[in-house]
């Protein structure tokens, strides 16, 4: 169930421009960080299994 506010409005309550234009960011921020954390990881793993295959001292870049 989706908790809602007093007001009956789903979780975000209508409010003034700039506050709903910094949760807007703050969301996208969010995103932003989770799939590039998820690239990072990939591009490390990859990174890694490449360095065990050729055993070199440290990844090339």
């Amino acid at each position: 169930m989706i908790q809602r506010k007093p007001t009956g409005a789903p979780c975000p309550v209508p409010k003034p421009a700039a506050t709903t234009q910094a949760g807007i960011r703050a969301a996208r921020a969010a995103i932003n960080a989770r799939a590039r954390n998820a690239i990072a990881r990939i591009e490390n793993s990859r990174r890694i299994t490449l360095v065990r295959r050729t055993e070199l001292p440290r990844p090339p870049r």
